[in-house]
């Protein structure tokens, strides 16, 4: 199975600062990930993505190189 990725999901949101999930899984203990780990590209393949029932797939992995914005 491919990893899922929070860039690929139908569910994840953007509220400065948080990354979160809209149907409401923890995706770590917070319950949301910091804005940084998209503003710098880093991977979002979160662990709870992988046999989440609610992840919703929109599309192709998003290449490493068009992630982020700040190199």
């Amino acid at each position: 199975m491919d990893k899922r990725s929070l860039f690929q999901c139908f569910h994840a949101k953007v509220h400065d600062p948080e990354i979160y999930c809209f149907k409401g899984v923890r995706l770590v203990d917070t319950g949301y990930l910091h804005i940084r780990r998209l503003i710098k590209g880093r991977p979002l393949e979160m662990g709870v993505c992988a046999d989440c029932v609610l992840y919703d797939e929109m599309g192709d992995i998003v290449p490493p190189n068009e992630r982020g914005w700040v190199k």
